[in-house]
C-alpha cells in the first residue's frame, strides 16, 4: 500500500502564538524532505501536527497511510522508562498493543461485524509497526552497536552516548507509514551516522527531516521546505539540499535586486521633483522680483515666465505621483544570525593541561588512562563510538569530573572555557538569574543586549531554565564564552542544536580562534573545516588512544 502526505493552508501555533501560515507540500513514497529555518519558526511543530501529536489549529493534512510517527534523537520523557518500554512508547508498538487488546476484549462481549473490523484493523496496525518481534530486533540491535545493558535497565541511568545510541534505536525499529525525524544525527558516531544514513534512504514512505547535519541533508534529501523570515515564505523547493542553497540564493539576490532597482527609481524620481519644483519657486519669485522693481514692463513676457514656472510646478506633482505609484517593492528582512567570536586572553602559558594516567570508573568499566599535554596551539578532535566516554574524557580535562587514579593539572583554569554535552546550567530563578550568575561583571542593560544578540529575547528571560530548549541552553553558554578571554576551548558536541546558520557561524568562529581547543563532534564539516592537528580516539572498551603519538 502506497503512503502519502497532503498539506494545504496550514497555520503552526504553539501556545497561542502564530510561528507560520500557508504552508503547503505534497509528499509521496520515496520523497525525503528537509524542514530547514531559523530555531523557533516552526519546524520542530510541524512534525508534532504531522504525526498528530499537536492539534491543526488552521488549513488541512491528509494522511494516506496506516501510521505516522515523529522520533527525535535526544528524548526529554521517559527518563524513569526501561529501555524496552521507551522503545516500545516511540515506535508505537505500546500505543498499538492497547488498543488490539481492548478490541480483543469488545470480540468477548460482541462478535458483531463492526467489533471484528475494528478488531482486525488494531491487529492489522500492531503487525505493520512490528509488535510481533520488536524485543527479538531490539536486543539484535543493541549488539551490533556494541551496547551491552539490560532491557530492563531506565532510560535516565544511561550516559550521553548510550541514550544516543537507543535513540538511533528507536529510529531504526520504527515502521511507521510516514515518519518524520527531529535532529537524528546528535551525538551520534560514525557508524551510527551511517546506519541512520542507509536506513532513511532505504525506507519506501513519506519522510521528514529536521536536521543541522548538512551532510546528512544533502545525502538523503529530494525536497527541502524552507521556513524563510527573510522573504516572509513557507516553500517547498524540488532537487534536494545543495540544489535548495543554490536556488535560495538567487531568490534573495532577486528579491533584493528588486528592492534596489525600486528604491533607485523612486529616488530619481524625487530628485527630479525636488529639482523640477526648486526651479518653478526660482522662476516665481524671479518673475515677482523684476515686476515689482519694474524691470520687466512687457506683461506677456512676465505673464510667460510665470506661466512656465507653474508648469515646472505641475511637472514636479506629476514626477512625485508617478513616485508614489511604482509598485512598492519591501526589503528582504535580514534574518538572525548567530555573529559570534571568542576572545583570547593576553597570557599564553606554553601547557594549559596535563594529565598523569588519569582514569574514571564507570561501574565495571574503566575509562582510560589518559596521558597528555595539551600546548598552547593544540587542535584536538576526540573521537569514538557512542557511549566510549569521550565526554567523560573532556569532563576529567577541563576539571568537572575529577579521576578516580591518576592525576589532572589545570594550572590556569581561568583561561579555559567549557561547551558542556548537557549544557548544564547553574541553579537559577530564570534564564535571566542564570546568565548574571555566570556573567558576573556585566551591567545589566549589556548583559540584556548580549543575550538579544544570541535570540534570548525578553520573553525567553523569564522562563526557568529547566523549561530551556537545548538550542537556548546552547546559546546561553556561547554567549558567555563570549566574554571570558580564553586559551582553551574544551566544546563537546558544539554544534547540536543549533539552526544551519549559527553551525555556520560556530564554524568561522572556531576556525578564527587563535587559542587551543579540544572537541567532541560527529558534525562532518565542521571536522574538514578545522584543519585539527592532533586525533584522539576512545575505543568500545574506554581505551584512550592519542594517534599522533602511536
Amino acid at each position: 500500500m502506497s503512503s502519502s502526505l497532503s498539506v494545504h493552508d496550514l497555520v503552526l501555533e504553539r501556545h497561542g502564538v502564530e510561528l507560520a501560515r500557508d504552508i503547503n507540500f505534497d509528499l509521496a513514497d520515496g520523497q525525503r524532505m528537509a524542514v530547514v529555518g531559523p530555531n523557533g519558526c516552526g519546524k520542530s511543530t510541524l512534525l508534532g501536527v504531522v504525526a498528530e501529536a499537536l492539534p491543526v489549529e488552521s488549513g488541512s493534512l491528509d494522511l494516506h497511510g496506516n501510521s505516522v510517527g515523529v522520533l527525535d534523537q535526544m528524548p526529554g520523557l521517559g527518563q524513569s522508562e526501561s529501555i524496552s518500554s521507551w522503545i516500545s512508547d516511540r515506535v508505537g508498538v505500546t500505543a498499538a498493543t492497547e488498543k488490539m487488546e481492548k478490541a480483543a476484549s469488545a470480540l468477548t462481549i460482541s462478535d458483531s461485524a463492526e467489533t471484528a473490523e475494528v478488531y482486525d484493523k488494531a491487529l492489522k496496525s500492531w503487525l505493520t509497526l512490528g509488535g510481533t518481534d520488536l524485543e527479538e530486533r531490539l536486543e539484535r540491535i543493541l549488539a551490533e552497536m556494541h551496547l551491552e545493558v539490560p532491557l530492563e535497565q531506565r532510560v535516565g541511568e544511561l550516559s550521553g552516548g548510550q541514550r544516543a545510541k537507543v535513540g538511533l534505536a528507536a529510529i531504526l525499529l520504527s515502521r511507521f507509514d510516514v515518519l518524520c525525524v527531529d535532529e537524528p544525527t546528535n551525538n551520534l558516531d560514525e557508524d551510527s551516522l551511517v546506519w541512520l544514513e542507509e536506513f532513511l534512504l532505504r525506507r519506501k514512505g513519506p519522510l521528514l527531516v529536521v536536521s543541522h547535519d548538512r551532510v546528512l541533508l544533502t545525502e538523503i534529501s529530494t525536497h527541502v521546505l524552507e521556513f524563510d523570515p527573510a522573504l516572509e515564505r513557507v516553500q517547498m523547493f524540488s532537487g534536494g539540499y545543495d540544489a535548495w542553497r543554490s536556488e535560495r540564493q538567487r531568490d534573495l539576490d532577486a528579491a533584493q535586486g528588486d528592492f534596489d532597482e525600486y528604491q533607485s527609481q523612486r529616488q530619481e524620481l524625487k530628485s527630479q521633483a525636488d529639482r523640477v519644483r526648486r526651479s518653478a519657486a526660482r522662476g516665481i519669485s524671479t518673475a515677482k522680483r523684476k515686476k515689482s522693481k519694474g524691470e520687466n514692463p512687457d506683461h506677456r513676457v512676465y505673464g510667460a515666465n510665470l506661466e512656465g514656472a507653474t508648469a515646472n510646478a505641475s511637472k514636479a506633482r506629476d514626477l512625485e505621483r508617478r513616485a508614489n505609484k511604482l509598485e512598492e517593492k519591501r526589503e528582504p528582512r535580514k534574518q538572525w544570525q548567530l555573529r559570534i567570536a571568542f576572545p583570547v586572553a593576553d597570557t599564553d602559558p606554553r601547557v594549559l593541561v596535563t594529565a598523569a594516567s588519569a582514569t574514571v570508573i564507570r561501574g565495571s568499566r574503566q575509562i582510560g588512562p589518559l596521558s597528555c599535554t595539551i600546548g598552547h596551539s593544540d587542535r584536538i578532535a576526540v573521537s569514538g563510538p557512542n557511549g566510549s566516554g569521550k565526554s567523560t574524557i573532556v569532563k576529567m580535562l577541563s576539571g568537572e569530573l575529577p579521576p578516580d587514579s591518576g592525576e589532572i593539572s589545570i594550572p590556569h583554569p581561568e583561561l579555559v572555557a567549557v561547551l558542556d554535552q548537557d549544557r548544564q546550567l547553574p541553579t537559577a530563578d530564570n534564564l535571566f538569574a542564570a546568565a548574571e550568575s555566570m556573567i558576573p561583571d556585566l551591567a545589566s542593560a549589556e548583559l540584556r543586549s548580549l543575550l538579544a544578540k544570541f535570540g534570548l529575547g525578553r520573553d525567553d528571560l523569564s522562563k526557568t531554565p529547566d523549561v530551556l530548549s537545548w538550542g537556548e541552553r546552547t546559546r546561553l553558554i556561547l554567549a558567555t564564552i563570549t566574554q571570558q578571554p580564553t586559551r582553551l576551548l574544551i566544546l563537546d558536541e558544539p554544534t547540536n542544536h543549533l539552526d544551519l546558520l549559527a553551525v555556520e557561524q560556530i564554524e568561522s568562529a572556531l576556525a578564527e580562534y587563535q587559542g587551543a581547543m579540544i572537541v567532541v563532534t560527529h558534525d562532518r564539516q565542521l571536522q574538514q573545516m578545522l584543519s585539527f592537528d592532533r586525533r584522539w580516539q576512545v575505543d568500545h572498551d574506554g581505551v584512550f588512544q592519542d594517534l599522533d603519538s602511536s
